[in-house]
């Protein structure tokens, strides 16, 4: 029994086309390993940058920490002098005060005195 002349060309047409389908393949797997290799080499020179700009934002976490701490202590001292000063000034109000007091008393009894 003979093979019909149809079935050897698409036979034939089938295999070509499965030949250029793999070579095409082949083709975009070498551009695919060329394209994975450009980036990942760029992808290790962007870690060593992350690496090195989390090490400056590190290094400057520890600078605002000692900051903060600098600046608590300042305001602590600050808080410090304002309390102390503002019991000073009530003190010196409280003695203006009774210093003014005393001398409006002392001019209403010389103003009685006076009359009488």
């Amino acid at each position: 029994m003979e093979l019909p002349a149809e079935w050897i060309w698409v036979s034939g047409i089938f295999f070509v086309l499965g030949i250029l389908v793999f070579l095409a393949m082949l083709v975009a797997i070498i551009a695919l390993i060329a394209t994975l290799r450009s980036i990942s080499s760029k992808v290790q020179a962007l870690s060593a940058r992350v690496e090195s700009v989390s090490h400056r934002v590190e290094e400057l976490v520890e600078s605002a920490k000692e900051v903060t701490g600098r600046a608590k202590g300042v305001a602590t001292t600050l808080g410090g002098i304002a309390s102390s000063s503002a019991h000073k000034l009530e003190i010196i109000t409280t003695v203006l005060f009774a210093i003014g007091a005393l001398s409006k008393m002392r001019r209403t009894l010389g103003d009685r005195k006076k009359r009488g």
